[in-house]
C-alpha cells in the first residue's frame, strides 16, 4: 500500500526488499500488531466470561439489519472468542485432572492438580471468588490476548495489587490463605512470564528483538481514582515476591508520589538494592499532568499503568493501539550533510534536496536544512501510520481485545479502527538525541563560530570515518556534549522537540487524536 517514496525511505533503495529495513525510519509492524497494550482484567474477573457472552448475544438479536456486517460480524467474534478461551481454560482442567489420576501421583500433589482443575473449570467462564481464582482467571486472560496479538512481549498485568487486591484481602481475613502461599503463587506467575517468548516473525523483527526483553508490566503502589495512597499489604507482597527471585520477569514498576508511605519506599530501595535493576520508578507528579495537558478527566488519568519497557496506558480510555515509527536524526543529519542522500545507499536520493551544505553561510541556514529533512521523515512516519489504520482493521483485526475494552465494545468495533471517546495517541518517535545534539554543537562551534575547518573538510573526514584526519577528530570529541546540563548542547535537543512536535500538531486529524514525540534512546538504536 505504501507510496513508493515512503516504501524507499524504510526499506531503501531495493523496495522489493521488506525483510530488511535502511535504518533510516524504523517501524516495528512487521514484527508486531499492536503498542504496548493493557487489557481491563477486572471486567473478565468480576463478571466472567459467560456474562460477557450472552450481553453480546443479547446485543447480536437486537441490532439493525442494516449493522448485520458491521456490528453484527463484530459481535459474532466476540461471541466466538468467548467460546474459546473457555474451551481452552478447560484444557488446562482436564490435563490437570489426568495428571492427578497418575500412579506416581503424591497425594499432596494430586490434592493441588485437582483444585487446579476445579479453579480451571470455573474462571474465566465465571466471576472470581478467591485469589487464586482471581490470579488464574488474569493470567487465561494475559495468554489469550498473546495468542491474539502480535505485541512482541509488550503487554501489561495491570495494577496487579489494585485488581487483586479485594480476593486476597477476603481470603487472608477468611484465613483461606496464608501471605506464603498467595506469595508461592506470585511467584508461579513470575516463572511462567519468563517463558514467554518474545515472537520472531521476520528477519528485521529477528535482528531487533533477539535476546530482547519481554517487558511484561506489573505496576505497584501510585494513586487511587480519589488521589489518596493505593499502597496495601499486597504491594509488599509483590515486591517480596520479586526480591531474590533469579530472573527479570516480571518487568516491576512502582508508582511514587509524595503521599507514597516512608516504610513503602524503604522497601522500594531494598528491592532496588539487589542490582537487579527493578522496580523502575514512575512519577505520579509528572505523569498525571501529562495526562491532563492532553485532555484526560483526572481519575481516569490516576488510574494508568505501565507497559513495554518506559511506557504508560490509561485503560479502556486510549484507543490508538497500531506501532509507532521512529524517525532516525542521525540519517536526518547524514541527508544534509549529502544533499539529501545518505553514504551507505550511494548516489541514491533518499531524502529532500537541501542544497550543498559547503553553500550555507549561517550556521541557521544549516539548522533549518536539517529541519526540511526531518520534518520530511516525520511526514513519512504518518504516511506509514494512515497505511496501518486501513491494513491492520482487515488483517489483524483483534476481537477479544476490543471486546474487553469498553469503548470498542460499545461502539462494537474492533480497536484497529477509530474509536470515538477516548484518546487516539499517535507516537512518532525519535532516537540518537544525544549525537542529534553532539552534532550539531560541533558544527556551530568548530565550523561556523570558531572556524576551526571547514564544512568540505568535515565531510571528507566523515566520510573517510576521520582515517587521515584524527585532529577534526579530536576537536569534535573535545566540543560540548549533551548530557551536562550545558545549555549550549541542551539548546539543540529543546529545538528539536519544538518543530517536531510543532508539525505533528498540524496533522491531528480529530478532536480525540494525540500526536506526541517520544523517546526511548536505550532500545530503538539498535534497530
Amino acid at each position: 500500500m505504501l507510496p513508493g517514496d515512503t516504501r524507499k525511505i524504510i526499506y531503501g533503495p531495493d523496495m522489493d526488499n521488506i525483510y530488511y529495513q535502511s535504518g533510516i525510519l524504523f517501524i516495528s509492524d512487521n514484527n508486531r500488531s499492536s503498542q504496548n497494550w493493557v487489557q481491563d482484567y477486572e471486567k473478565v474477573l468480576k463478571r466472567g466470561i459467560k456474562d460477557i457472552k450472552e450481553d453480546a448475544q443479547k446485543r447480536l438479536t437486537e441490532i439493525r439489519a442494516w449493522d448485520k456486517m458491521t456490528k453484527g460480524i463484530f459481535l459474532e467474534a466476540c461471541i466466538t472468542c468467548c467460546d474459546a478461551i473457555v474451551t481452552w481454560a478447560n484444557r488446562y482442567a482436564d490435563e490437570a485432572e489426568r495428571l492427578a489420576n497418575l500412579a506416581e501421583t503424591t497425594e499432596k500433589r494430586r490434592q493441588e492438580l485437582n483444585k487446579i482443575a476445579a479453579i480451571c473449570r470455573k474462571v474465566p467462564e465465571y466471576p472470581a471468588e478467591t485469589f487464586q481464582e482471581a490470579l488464574q482467571s488474569e493470567w487465561f486472560v494475559y495468554m489469550f490476548t498473546r495468542l491474539e496479538e502480535l505485541v512482541a512481549g509488550s503487554l501489561s498485568l495491570g495494577r496487579l495489587d489494585q485488581i487483586l487486591w479485594p480476593y486476597y484481602e477476603k481470603d487472608i481475613r477468611e484465613g483461606r490463605i496464608t501471605r506464603d502461599e498467595a506469595r508461592e503463587l506470585l511467584e508461579s506467575v513470575w516463572v511462567n512470564l519468563s517463558e514467554a517468548l518474545v515472537i520472531l516473525v521476520s528477519p528485521a523483527g529477528r535482528s531487533f528483538t533477539e535476546g530482547y526483553a519481554h517487558f511484561e508490566g506489573v505496576i505497584i503502589g501510585g494513586q487511587k481514582v480519589d488521589g489518596s495512597d493505593a499502597t496495601n499489604d499486597l504491594s509488599y507482597l509483590i515486591l517480596e515476591s520479586k526480591q531474590g527471585m533469579p530472573i527479570t520477569y516480571p518487568d516491576l514498576a512502582v508508582r511514587i508520589h509524595a503521599q507514597t508511605p516512608e516504610k513503602f519506599l524503604h522497601k522500594v530501595a531494598e528491592v532496588i538494592k539487589d542490582g537487579q535493576g527493578y522496580p523502575k520508578l514512575l512519577n505520579d507528579e509528572e505523569i498525571v499532568p501529562m495526562y491532563l495537558a492532553k485532555g484526560v478527566p483526572y481519575e481516569t488519568a490516576l488510574d494508568y499503568v505501565v507497559t513495554g519497557c518506559a511506557e504508560h496506558r490509561v485503560p479502556n480510555y486510549e484507543t490508538y493501539i497500531h506501532p509507532g515509527a521512529v524517525v532516525n536524526m542521525g540519517s536526518a543529519l547524514e541527508m544534509v550533510l549529502h544533499n539529501g542522500r545518505v553514504p551507505k545507499f550511494g548516489d541514491a536520493l533518499m531524502g529532500l534536496e537541501t542544497g550543498n551544505p559547503e553553500d550555507f553561510k549561517t550556521f541557521d541556514e544549516f539548522f533549518e536544512a536539517y529541519k526540511k529533512q526531518h520534518i520530511n521523515l516525520e511526514k513519512h512516519a504518518l504516511i506509514q501510520q494512515s497505511a496501518l489504520d486501513v491494513v491492520f482493521p482487515k488483517y489483524m483485526a483483534a476481537p477479544f481485545t476490543s471486546m474487553i475494552h469498553v469503548l470498542s465494545y460499545e461502539q462494537c468495533i474492533d480497536l484497529h479502527e477509530h474509536v470515538q471517546g477516548g484518546m487516539r495517541e499517535i507516537f512518532v518517535d525519535a532516537c540518537g538525541l544525544a549525537t542529534f545534539a553532539d552534532s550539531m554543537a560541533a558544527i556551530k562551534k568548530l565550523v561556523y563560530e570558531e572556524k576551526k575547518f571547514t564544512m568540505g573538510e568535515l565531510i571528507k573526514a566523515l566520510d573517510a570515518n576521520f582515517k587521515g584526519y584524527e585532529v577534526i577528530e579530536q576537536l569534535c570529541k573535545n566540543a560540548p556534549k549533551y548530557g551536562n546540563d550545558d545549555s549550549y548542547v541542551d539548546q539543540f535537543a529543546k529545538e528539536m522537540e519544538r518543530f517536531h512536535t510543532e508539525y505533528l500538531a498540524t496533522q491531528k486529524g480529530s478532536s480525540d487524536e494525540v500526536i506526541s514525540i517520544r523517546f526511548l534512546p536505550i532500545t530503538l538504536h539498535i534497530a
